[in-house]
């Protein structure tokens, strides 16, 4: 396998940031590194020993992210920040994949740790570019993976004529974000094809679904999940990339599309909970047009904008990350980081656009900020 590596030396400006009164500094960075071994990179995860880095691979094509050629590669990052891959295909034949966590609770078929790989949005086309309109073709839902042989242990199939279709009416159309938390929930981000919100039956619609892990069993089996074991919420914006915290027991989720109120917004909905019981908080808004988010070590929240920009968010304030080179990411997706044994934080950035190289010469992209982000 030959793997290109590119490494831009910068300093990052030292950039008052207004956090609710307070100021962050973004001081000086060590260097920015771009790793060209990847095919359309979409997401990144990291495990929970902050060393393993899975990256998802979408595969894109001329007309879409073509059927079978999804994967997931598996690499390391050394203590000082350098990203190894380790295997460049250790999920294969995946269809449209473009979002991974890790499962921290075990299921009748996978262990804690496990992979939830986003799979089968619309955007699905054969080899020759043709979309793949039947939800069964592109298994539109979710696939588990073993984390340490990449083997995919079971499949959530959530499209048109599935078990959750069966309780809200209308089924899932397009997964783009997943996350999970500490007590195993799982929660799925549809883009609905940017479609509005509607309650015509089996009208698909933007919003974040949560399966309980009682659901997941459940869904994993085909059967219909127990009753309060699902939950679905609305977002008319379209929700682009979902974190959970676990530092404040919380859901974060950011919006992409605008023209609809708390477009390009970063929200938040504590203890991930759908019940109504409390209140979505809007953390910041008007951000611009945002393609995926990230959570560091201490909490800080980073989001990734369209037009190519990392912003660090804190309070109702958010300021993107400045390099002494201008220096823009290629269709940043979801975001993944990890602390270095000095403290400083590792950010990893996926570019889905390969700006005209060939698959796997697309690159992912890492830089540093200090140990107080």
């Amino acid at each position: 396998m030959r793997v290109r590596v590119f490494h831009f030396h910068f300093l990052l400006s030292v950039a008052a940031i207004a956090f609710a009164g307070a100021a962050l500094a973004v001081a000086q960075g060590d260097n920015l590194v771009a790793i060209e071994a990847f095919n359309s990179p979409m997401a990144a995860e990291f495990a929970s020993d902050g060393r393993t880095l899975y990256v998802v691979n979408g595969a894109r094509g001329d007309y879409g992210m073509i059927a079978g050629r999804g994967s997931i590669s598996k690499c390391t990052v050394s203590d000082d920040g350098e990203l190894k891959v380790d295997v460049l295909q250790f999920t294969t034949d995946l269809n449209a994949p473009v979002d991974i966590a890790i499962l921290p609770t075990a299921t009748s078929v996978s262990p804690a740790g496990s992979l939830v790989v986003a799979v089968g949005g619309s955007w699905t086309t054969d080899h020759r570019g043709r979309t793949l309109d039947d939800d069964r073709a592109r298994g539109t839902g979710l696939i588990i993976a073993d984390a340490s042989s990449g083997e995919v242990l079971g499949r959530l199939f959530l499209g048109e004529g599935s078990a959750i279709q069966g309780i809200f009416g209308r089924p899932i159309m397009d997964p783009f974000s997943v996350a999970a938390d500490s007590k195993g929930n799982i929660y799925l981000a549809d883009y609905a094809a940017r479609g509005t919100l509607s309650d015509s039956p089996n009208t698909p619609q933007p919003g974040i679904w949560k399966l309980t892990p009682a659901a997941i069993e459940a869904l994993l089996k085909e059967t219909q999940p127990p009753a309060g074991s699902t939950g679905f919420f609305p977002v008319r914006a379209v929700p682009a990339g979902l974190v959970y915290s676990s530092q404040d027991d919380a859901l974060y989720f950011v919006t992409g599309v605008e023209g609809y109120d708390l477009a390009g917004a970063l929200l938040r909905l504590p203890r991930g909970d759908f019940t109504g019981a409390v209140q979505l908080d809007t953390v910041a808004k008007e951000l611009g047009s945002l393609t995926g988010i990230g959570i560091t070590p201490k909490g800080t929240i980073l989001v990734a904008r369209n037009s190519g920009e990392i912003v660090v968010v804190r309070g109702r304030r958010g300021r993107p990350v400045n390099f002494r080179d201008k220096n823009l990411f290629l269709s940043p997706g979801q975001l993944a980081t990890t602390s270095l044994a000095n403290g400083r934080t590792l950010v990893v950035v996926p570019e889905a656009s390969g700006g005209g190289s060939r698959p796997w010469q697309h690159r992912v992209r890492t830089f540093i900020l200090p140990g107080n982000t």
